[in-house]
């Protein structure tokens, strides 16, 4: 048998061959956690046998449901996720390996599988998952039909179908951004195209060359629609869960986005009940109390903060306020001379790239110094540096059209983590669901154009390359530093989970202590069962569940039960303690004293006194 026969399947296997090595690797010597307490939380859900998620299609969850009741002492969530995102990477090597040459791949590939250890499998976050594997998708449709550089079309057409599906119906929210950026990548390549065949205007070629592209992104993304149409159709056909939807979608217009401070909105907010800042705060612990923040109370706050422009508008607020502050006197004349500079810079830099592109690498790392200033080590920042660094500067020294092209899909990227930080997105949620885009930014690069420059070049373009790496490797070693941030979110409640169970007759409510995240950092063994007496703050708020333990104490209201009944108890950590003093006092009528029963580590046992 000739070596063209066997070649192909020896560096399939050889690939899988390493990332099974790797992958082992990492689940016997790396601390594997959750990043979020959501997938803790949805794995526990999950192995108490409810499929139904407020975040997932029922096509994903009721599978792994019954994974769990099959064999119940695997995390199935977790193992899943680490599975999915093998195949991924491994698709993404296979991809790496025919695209560009040995030379340049050979690097690529090692980086993508240290970024795999310490990002894909020790850190666990379903967001992550999802974009991982949209993000693989689109690459698969561009390597088939736009770079042309594998011939399988149906099999990776097929594989790029099944990861978007998935990855869509992980999470569906996920698909919008990588569609943005893929569909802003492709649009220039098209324009690119059009420029470089001398602006021809027989639009019936460019038709035909993309037609394909066009069909199967429309089709994947419709059949991901209506697998999700179909699921929300299933899922919110329970009123019980419907209600549940309608109270946590208010809710996150309150919490996951910014609102208008009390100070300056008295009046509003006193209308609606809100009597001060501590309110508020209370309302940002996620809590229990759905008594007093009821449905229709958040949903007022929620249309107050659409009206004063905050909440999911707090982007477009900050834009107009920042132009705002320009638009009178020396200022809005600074802003113009600026703007005109901007683009003077940028034409003389195109004009005389080749005289300049020797100093380009310093003069974007010296534009990061005020960058870094402001934003010190923000996961932001760290995020920037291998995206805008790496791929502009490239861009910049190899070929102009690439440039234009990069610098395209770059300021899209760029601009969907600026507006998830203007919403009050978490942090490290943002850097989870965005670390993949530096995978299609990555595989967008044209390589080979820069392999070749490597090898035909002088000293100084060589120099000018391996910078380029070095800040590539910033990108590994920003992994790094999420990792050990990460790890130390360590919450272990075995004591304090005992002495619930044990008090199985008394109701705790948990706002914002943790008891609920035992073992948080230890996502491979299934959660143990939440226990019937204990009601936690969170998503799972307001859910059939969270009725459910309320019928069985008898009550409808958490923080009436509690005043001045032993069988009603609250669970809070040291600080927060005056801060629910005042808010028993202003909603409840209660000038009331918190008796410790209990004091585990930082979490306090407390009966509610009334004075």
């Amino acid at each position: 048998m000739s070596k063209e026969k066997y070649k192909h399947p020896v560096i399939v296997a050889l690939l899988f061959a390493i990332k099974m090595v790797m992958l082992c690797f990492a689940i016997n010597r790396f601390h594997i956690f959750y990043s979020t307490n959501d997938d803790y939380l949805i794995s526990q859900q999950l192995a108490e046998g409810d499929g139904k998620s407020l975040f997932m299609s029922i096509f994903f969850s009721y599978p792994i449901m019954l994974l769990y009741k099959i064999y119940g002492r695997i995390n199935w969530f977790v193992v899943i996720q680490i599975i999915l995102n093998f195949s991924a990477v491994f698709v993404l090597n296979y991809i790496f390996l025919k695209k560009y040459s040995r030379f340049f791949s050979t690097f690529i590939i090692l980086g993508y599988n240290v970024l795999f250890i310490s990002q894909f499998v020790t850190i666990i976050q379903w967001s992550q998952t999802s974009t991982v594997l949209i993000a693989t998708g689109f690459l698969c449709i561009s390597s088939v039909l736009i770079w042309k550089t594998i011939k399988s079309r149906v099999l990776f057409l097929s594989i790029a179908c099944a990861f978007c599906i998935l990855g869509a119906l992980i999470r569906f929210a996920c698909l919008l951004p990588i569609c943005l950026i893929f569909g802003v990548y492709f649009l220039s390549f098209v324009l690119i195209d059009f420029i470089k065949n001398k602006y021809d205007k027989d639009f019936s070629r460019y038709i035909k060359k993309y037609v394909n592209v066009f069909i199967s992104i429309i089709l994947i993304i419709g059949l991901c629609q209506v697998l999700q149409l179909i699921s929300n159709s299933i899922l919110y056909s329970d009123d019980d869960f419907a209600d549940y939807q309608s109270y946590n979608s208010y809710r996150s217009d309150c919490i996951d986005y910014i609102i208008p401070p009390f100070s300056g909105n008295e009046d509003s907010y006193k209308s609606i009940g809100i009597t001060s800042q501590n309110d508020l705060d209370v309302l940002h612990n996620f809590t229990t109390d759905t008594g007093f923040f009821n449905a229709e109370k958040l949903k007022q706050i929620s249309d107050f903060s659409n009206e004063k422009w905050y909440g999911k508008r707090y982007f477009f607020r900050c834009i107009y306020d920042r132009l705002s502050s320009f638009m009178h006197g020396w200022k809005l004349a600074f802003l113009v001379v600026g703007f005109l500079g901007l683009l003077s810079i940028a034409f003389l830099a195109i004009k005389f790239r080749n005289i300049i592109k020797y100093v380009f690498p310093f003069i974007v790392a010296s534009a990061f110094v005020p960058y870094f200033i402001l934003f010190r080590l923000n996961y932001i920042f760290i995020l920037a540096i291998p995206i805008v660094f790496f791929v502009l500067v490239t861009g910049f020294i190899f070929n102009r059209y690439h440039f234009f092209q990069m610098s395209l899909v770059v300021i899209t990227c760029m601009s969907l983590i600026l507006y998830m930080t203007l919403v009050r997105l978490n942090f490290r949620v943002a850097f989870n669901i965005f670390f993949p885009t530096i995978i299609i930014l990555l595989g967008m690069m044209d390589y080979n154009n820069v392999s070749y420059r490597f090898m035909h070049s002088n000293i100084k373009q060589i120099i000018q390359c391996i910078s380029c790496v070095l800040f590539l490797c910033i990108g590994a070693f920003s992994s790094v530093i999420i990792y050990k941030s990460e790890a130390l979110v360590v919450n272990e409640r075995t004591e304090i989970r005992n002495y619930i169970v044990k008090n199985n007759e008394t109701l705790f409510i948990d706002e914002r202590a943790g008891v609920e995240l035992q073992n948080y950092n230890n996502p491979l063994f299934t959660p143990s069962k939440s226990p019937n007496n204990l009601v936690s703050f969170g998503w799972s708020v307001y859910s059939p569940t969270y009725h459910n333990k309320l019928e069985a104490f008898n009550t409808n209201n958490l923080f009436e039960y509690m005043i001045n009944n032993p069988k009603g108890k609250l669970l809070l950590r040291k600080d927060e303690i005056e801060k629910y003093k005042t808010y028993f006092k202003a909603h409840y009528g209660v000038n009331c004293e918190f008796s410790v029963d209990g004091e585990f580590e930082d979490v306090y046992v407390l009966s509610v006194v009334n004075k």
